[in-house]
């Protein structure tokens, strides 16, 4: 924990509190409605936060908004796709289970 709210400290003036908080917390929260054990949040977490920060990089080279606000979007939508999303999903795959249980 120490450790984290020292690198947040520093973070924070370098790159900005809405930047610091879509990318520890959203990834994490979007992390743990995909995977239920925590290595795997973990993993997942990183892996979206890095996926984000790239893509955004990448997207904000070519237009005139700054790299936080495509980062933040492209984590923000990610994590509404994955609430209202993978529910329905789960539940579409749990029907083929029990019709083949049956």
């Amino acid at each position: 924990m120490l450790l984290v709210a020292v690198a947040t400290s520093f973070a924070v003036q370098v790159v900005g509190v809405l930047l610091i908080f879509s990318l520890m917390i959203t990834p994490a929260t979007t992390a743990q409605l995909l995977a239920k054990r925590p290595r795997r949040v973990i993993i997942i977490s990183v892996v979206i936060a890095l996926i984000a920060t790239w893509l955004g990089l990448f997207i904000a080279f070519f237009e005139p908004y700054p790299v936080s606000f495509f980062i933040t979007t492209i984590v923000f939508v990610l994590y509404l796709f994955v609430r209202f999303i993978t529910p329905r999903i789960r539940d579409f795959l749990s029907g083929f289970e029990e019709s083949a249980i049956s």
